[in-house]
């Protein structure tokens, strides 16, 4: 057990090493909200998110009148753009949802319910224009 959460120790490490962050900004939504969002370039968004700002953008305006994240008693629900920033970094990135959810400061039962959701929201009011099938019988002769 000890060599499985010293793999994820590690792995979280190489996550924030990746993404520039600073221990100040660890297990908080601090970074994707003030350092992200903000200041990163186009080569930054391709390295974390493997789309850029405007796409990321423009995914935000086809889908937030499908998605809504609604408050609970317990806490706020988190912003539309911060389900598609955890669902896009986690099918960006081989890593757990726990370390996934540490880096934006929840935990991972929200990280799953976030990529599951986003998911599913982006292949039926996208599907039709992004994915496509292979028809192998066009291919054939």
């Amino acid at each position: 057990m000890g060599s499985c959460c010293h793999q994820g120790e590690v792995e979280a490490l190489a996550i924030h090493t990746l993404l520039g962050l600073q221990p100040c900004h660890w297990a908080s939504q601090n970074w994707w909200k003030h350092s992200v969002q903000a200041t990163w370039d186009d080569k930054q968004w391709l390295e974390a998110f493997c789309a850029t700002q405007a796409t990321f953008l423009d995914l935000v305006e086809q889908l937030c009148l499908h998605l809504e994240c609604q408050n609970t008693t317990m806490r706020q629900a988190l912003p539309m753009e911060t389900w598609l920033a955890i669902t896009m970094m986690k099918l960006a990135m081989p890593t757990s949802l726990h370390n996934m959810g540490h880096l934006f400061g929840v935990g991972k039962a929200t990280t799953g319910q976030a990529v599951l959701e986003v998911s599913s929201t982006l292949q039926n009011v996208l599907g039709h224009i992004v994915l496509g099938m292979y028809k192998p019988v066009a291919f054939a002769k």
